[in-house]
């Protein structure tokens, strides 16, 4: 899957992004959409992870929240 991602288009302009923006840019690449989506979906797959998370603990109670041990 990830091999598959950095074969593709969206995943040459990441790379391209990460070794050179102003090269990336002239060569066509869309640097603040591309990173717009990036962040986006690093945002979703983060809310979601935490929504599992409050999932699975969904009583919690102030000792166990809050203690140091």
């Amino acid at each position: 899957m990830t091999i598959w991602l950095l074969r593709s288009r969206h995943g040459l302009a990441l790379r391209a992004i990460h070794a050179n923006e102003t090269a990336a840019t002239s060569n066509g690449v869309e640097v603040t959409r591309t990173r717009l989506v990036v962040y986006v979906l690093a945002a979703a797959g983060t809310a979601m992870t935490g929504a599992l998370i409050f999932l699975q603990k969904l009583r919690i109670s102030p000792d166990a929240a809050f203690s140091v041990n």
